[in-house]
């Protein structure tokens, strides 16, 4: 078996000096090779992240490597593991890191310094270990993300770009509706704003929201929403007059309550949305300004 493995890998080392097409593999699929070598040099190896990307990626060694994630079917061309463990040799803690690319029907997993490989705005790839072993694959994934309302019309508008980055990892603030070990997906945005889907990784719940390219949203750090949780209405006071819209979406971006422009500058009671007719859920009040937009989560609790 040992034989083949190297036999595999020295195919693999050729298809990537020929630039060949891999055969694109699920998340679960490549986590397996990858789990295997690294289990081979650390005890009890623990994952940082797995992350794919949209793109010509230069890789010592190797040249220049493609790489790519279908958002039909959630397969990518090649996906990276980093993990943390005590190496057995040295018994230092460390870490280690392997792209997996499938070739010959097999997945074979190679080390690489992915660190070195990352874009600096997903270094938070190697935060920490994931806390969840129950991680949806990258087919539900894909399957969540087409469902979404918001990044559908996104995907239709811009001519349906590949993600730029696919990113499994812990998060520990609050980004999105949850926190935890969360999907990330990305799209850059070339000439419009970008967008950017949080997929729950055990749960499957899924919140996509636009990157506005070039704006300043920091005025909504002055914006205060109350009561919250909320069972009637929300007050929304603070730094508001200079808003243009104001309205509350659900955790699939579909818009579920809004308010008059009239309404909108009403600084000295605040702006009250009624929120009465909404199920119990997390949901999040859009404000809008000519030069940003933000959200602010709000729950509504029956």
């Amino acid at each position: 078996m040992k034989h083949l493995r190297y036999i595999l890998l020295a195919a693999l080392m050729c298809t990537f000096s020929a630039q060949a097409q891999f055969t694109p593999i699920t998340a679960s699929e490549a986590h397996a090779a990858a789990q295997t070598s690294a289990a081979e040099k650390l005890t009890n190896p623990q994952l940082l992240g797995t992350a794919t990307f949209s793109g010509e990626f230069e890789v010592p060694n190797f040249g220049q490597i493609s790489m790519s994630f279908d958002i039909s079917n959630g397969n990518g061309t090649l996906w990276g593991f980093m993990y943390t463990g005590t190496t057995k040799e040295t018994e230092t803690d460390t870490t280690i890191s392997y792209v997996v690319g499938q070739i010959l029907f097999a997945p074979v997993a190679f080390e690489v310094d992915i660190a070195s490989l990352l874009p600096p705005e997903y270094v938070n790839f190697l935060a920490g270990p994931l806390q969840s072993d129950n991680w949806i694959d990258s087919p539900k994934l894909a399957e969540n993300l087409r469902a979404n309302n918001v990044l559908s019309t996104y995907l239709t508008s811009n001519g349906n770009p590949d993600a730029e980055a696919v990113v499994l990892s812990e998060v520990e603030v609050s980004i999105a509706p949850f926190t935890g070990t969360l999907w990330q997906a990305v799209w850059s945005g070339e000439g419009s704003d970008g967008m950017v889907c949080y997929v729950h990784a055990e749960t499957g719940e899924t919140y996509c929201e636009s990157i506005a390219v070039g704006v300043d949203s920091d005025f909504a750090e002055d914006v205060t929403l109350a009561p919250n949780p909320t069972e009637d209405v929300v007050i929304v006071r603070g730094n508001i007059e200079h808003l243009t819209n104001c309205y509350i979406i659900n955790a699939s971006g579909q818009k579920v309550a809004t308010v008059d422009a009239s309404r909108l500058h009403n600084i000295d009671y605040g702006i009250g949305i009624p929120v009465s007719n909404l199920a119990s859920g997390m949901y999040f009040v859009v404000l809008e300004t000519e030069g940003g937009r933000a959200l602010k989560p709000i729950e509504v609790q029956r």
